[in-house]
């Protein structure tokens, strides 16, 4: 059984323990009523009272957790059981009245004080919600509780109900709100004593923002949640914006010919306020990253019943990806189709390792969706993440070209494809033109030389890198 975390019973239930404490203990029982014994009866009296009144309020609580909370969930809005509930309250407090009045300013019990108790408990079962209300209208109008324009998040007491919005309007009567699809909701005020409202601009919380995007029915669900989480990441990366919660994807919306997906981000608005900037910036990733794996944003969708198999779709793609890499921009169409009728398409999940430092390969990787970690171990043994590779960036070609050991430890910061090429794909290239040997040292020593600046290992000039690279080429593959 699941119930609210949002009422907590750890306080009320303290302040009962020792209130129980006190009135056990009676540490200010006094027998006569002389004036010297004054000031000890009003905290006899206050200790007493306040006992009694915070059983009440613990009781309330304990029932509308394990009751109203739990075995039986209010749905926001049902008008007939929050009365039998407001009413159920009311009488909790009229009976501990009663007690007091009987018990400790001498009352006397009969039915006219029953009848008072019973037409005050129906009282409150009509207007408990519009007297708390009230008073929290007035705090939300009157105080810089909420502002206009305020991201909160209004969780309900009874049920799982959350609601995300931006504050349009508040009054004494409604609160107005513009949730995350752009629509207008409007909350009685009466109603927000079912909600914790939690402002996320007027503390160092971060808000939730949300962009939707609607891709062709073919698209498979991983690959279109691994490009448009990935498009977030490297937002996240590019403008150094660190985030508390994690973004994701979510499918949400199956439709005849299409699937819509909504991508949720976090980010604090008081540290990053240009809101509208950031979403411009992950929507043209999310562009950018969708037409280099090759999805077609066609508003002619393939039909539901069309089944396309996504690695299809991804090989012809490879002769395009590999034209714009700069590592084969010397080889011709020929060589490019080679290269390409051998290549190997690789899968993995998020935090699955794809190469390990100072360990043997001879093959390099090209990015096609998602997004990677490169960390080194440092001196002191520990991983220090030099950079992150995103889709139309490489790794490995050191030791695709010259059989050294991998230099850097590449991991999965999300699930990626990658287009796999091996020595054995371009040996044949080589052969038959041994001028390319001279091109792929230039790049890989431009890199290289990169690289070395950034880690500060060697002092080498780029002749030198470039002559030892190139020397390395010819010995892996035999060409001295």
């Amino acid at each position: 059984m699941k119930f609210p975390g949002t009422i907590n019973l750890k306080l009320p239930l303290f302040i009962f323990v020792v209130l129980l404490l006190l009135v056990l203990t009676d540490i200010f029982y006094v027998e006569g009523k002389s004036d010297s014994e004054t000031i000890d009866k009003v905290f006899y009296l206050i200790i007493h009272i306040s006992f009694w009144i915070s059983t009440a309020f613990l009781f309330n609580m304990i029932i509308n957790k394990f009751f109203w909370g739990g075995l039986s969930k209010i749905p926001i809005g049902n008008s007939a059981l929050n009365k039998v509930r407001d009413f159920l309250g009311t009488l909790t407090y009229v009976i501990v009245a009663i007690i007091i009045l009987v018990g400790y300013f001498d009352f006397e019990y009969n039915y006219n004080l029953i009848a008072v108790g019973v037409i005050v408990s129906v009282a409150g079962m009509f207007f408990r919600s519009h007297i708390l209300s009230s008073f929290k209208s007035t705090f939300l109008a009157t105080s810089s509780a909420l502002n206009i324009g305020d991201e909160i998040k209004l969780t309900a007491i009874n049920s799982d109900t959350i609601i995300f919005g931006k504050v349009d309007s508040v009054d004494k009567r409604n609160l107005q709100l513009i949730n995350e699809d752009g629509n207008i909701l409007t909350i009685p005020q009466e109603s927000l004593d079912d909600f914790v409202i939690e402002n996320y601009w007027g503390n160092e919380n971060e808000s939730r923002f949300k962009i939707n995007v609607t891709l062709p029915f073919s698209v498979k669900i991983n690959r279109a949640k691994r490009i448009l989480l990935s498009a977030v990441k490297t937002t996240y990366y590019d403008l150094k914006i660190n985030s508390i919660n994690e973004p994701e994807v979510i499918s949400t919306e199956l439709l005849t010919d299409s699937i819509e997906y909504s991508v949720y981000f976090w980010l604090n608005v008081k540290r990053y306020s240009d809101v509208g900037k950031l979403k411009d910036i992950i929507i043209t990733n999310i562009k950018k990253y969708l037409d280099y794996s090759g999805v077609n944003f066609s508003t002619e969708f393939p039909s539901s019943d069309t089944e396309i198999d996504y690695q299809t779709v991804v090989n012809k793609n490879i002769n395009k990806v590999l034209k714009q890499n700069e590592i084969f921009d010397s080889l011709n169409n020929e060589e490019i189709t080679e290269i390409n009728n051998s290549i190997i398409i690789r899968e993995y999940n998020l935090g699955e390792i794809v190469i390990k430092e100072n360990e043997s390969g001879d093959s390099m990787f090209i990015v096609i969706e998602g997004l990677l970690n490169v960390s080194v171990t440092s001196e002191d043994g520990r991983y220090v993440t030099v950079g992150r590779l995103t889709p139309g960036e490489y790794f490995g070609e050191m030791s695709l070209m010259t059989g050294e050991k991998r230099s850097a430890t590449v991991s999965c910061e999300t699930d990626v494809l990658l287009y796999e090429i091996t020595k054995e794909n371009i040996s044949k290239i080589i052969e038959n033109r041994k001028d390319l040997i001279d091109e792929f040292g230039e790049v890989i020593s431009r890199r290289t030389q990169s690289n070395v600046e950034l880690l500060e290992k060697y002092e080498k000039s780029k002749h030198t890198v470039l002559n030892e690279i190139v020397n390395k080429i010819k010995r892996f593959f035999k060409h001295n």
